[in-house]
């Protein structure tokens, strides 16, 4: 048995990756006066929440640091304020067995190839052009071209997309290798990317590309991943309720968002 008490920091780019959905029935919540021992006061307020769906990453590892396929929902036990929550569905990508946790080498061309048969994983690789300087953009370009170069596992279908205001898909999902390259070196060079004007004075025009990414990703059938690509800045906390309303909209979708500071790109030569 499993037992998972809050939501965990999932690595990206694993072979087996679990996703756990969960009906969360409606919450409500009564304003109290502090320092009051008898219980809440009723002051005729009250404050609703209902979240339908709630999704939840899981990498299950053995003592050896092999991966564990073949689980069932019965498996894990959810608590939520503790309480047993029912897990409504539970969707297993580990189609290719027990395999050793991926590690780290020297570089990516000392690696073995990785063994991973069709998952029929989907991920968006999305460049937040809003908030990235010219250098960081090409820092992410060139990371990503790495990434698909060296660690993509056959099957993978990957979409590119750019974050410029609205929402541009500079490729749809392909399994492809030689056509991802071939897109991300292509937007390195776009003078409509790079020489765009992205001056903004709220965050608007940022949620709503990346609500309209969602959407799109909603169209299609399974899982998805999108790893987003970023600098924004620290004024966008006064967002919550913008990143709230898409992580609302990313569950529907079955989108697992992962954010990549482009600043812990960056190469910074010694001294």
């Amino acid at each position: 048995m499993f037992r998972i008490l809050q939501l965990p920091a999932v690595r990206s780019w694993l072979p087996c990756i679990l996703l756990l959905m969960l009906v969360t029935p409606g919450l409500t919540q009564e304003e109290t006066v502090p320092g009051k021992e008898a219980g809440p006061v009723d002051i005729k307020k009250q404050e609703d929440v209902e979240v339908d769906l709630v999704l939840i990453d899981a990498v299950v590892l053995d003592r050896q640091g092999r991966t564990v396929p073949g689980l069932k929902p019965d498996d894990f036990e959810v608590i939520v304020d503790q309480e047993i929550r029912r897990i409504d569905t539970l969707d297993e990508l580990c189609d290719a067995g027990a395999m050793d946790d991926p590690r780290g080498v020297r570089h990516p061309r000392k690696r073995p190839p990785i063994a991973a048969p069709d998952t029929g994983r989907k991920i968006a690789l999305v460049f937040d052009y809003l908030h990235m300087s010219n250098f960081s953009q090409l820092d992410a370009l060139r990371s990503a071209r790495e990434m698909v170069e060296h660690g993509a596992t056959a099957g993978e279908q990957i979409m590119v997309a750019a974050l410029n205001g609205g929402l541009r898909i500079e490729q749809g999902f392909t399994d492809d290798t030689e056509t991802i390259l071939d897109t991300l070196t292509r937007m390195e060079h776009d003078i409509s990317l790079w020489g765009g004007r992205y001056a903004h004075l709220t965050e608007e025009p940022f949620f709503r590309g990346l609500q309209v990414l969602v959407d799109v990703l909603s169209l299609g059938d399974g899982s998805k991943a999108i790893v987003l690509y970023s600098d924004i800045p620290s004024t966008a906390e006064g967002n919550d309720l913008a990143f709230l309303e898409i992580a609302s909209s990313a569950a529907g979708a079955r989108c697992s968002v992962y954010p990549v500071d482009v600043k812990g790109l960056e190469t910074i030569a010694p001294g």
